[in-house]
């Protein structure tokens, strides 16, 4: 579904479309943004942090080799509060493109 889709729904309709979303699904904004009749926002894209083990099947390895990557300083991570470490979404980008 695009914005304009979302445009031509009912409240409803789209309420019951976000019920049925992920929380880490991106379209999120956009839909809630047309259900309160605001406008989408502009600028960069929120960034996206995906937890460990998230992570670690994206780049198709072990959640203790991603922790090895990431104490052997090839992978950054987010620490949102002690002991909570998140991968941002351009790392994962960056590691598939293979830029070190």
């Amino acid at each position: 579904m695009n914005a304009k889709t979302f445009n031509t729904m009912s409240k409803s309709d789209l309420l019951v479309h976000i019920a049925g979303l992920p929380d880490s699904d991106a379209r999120i904004p956009a839909l809630a943004a047309t259900l309160l009749g605001g406008p989408q926002q502009s600028g960069p894209a929120p960034l996206r942090l995906f937890p460990m083990g998230k992570a670690a099947e994206a780049m198709g390895c072990s959640r203790p080799t991603l922790w090895r990557m990431i104490r052997d300083g090839q992978v950054r991570t987010v620490e949102l509060k002690p002991g909570m470490r998140r991968v941002p979404e351009s790392e994962l980008r960056r590691i598939a493109a293979g830029d070190k």
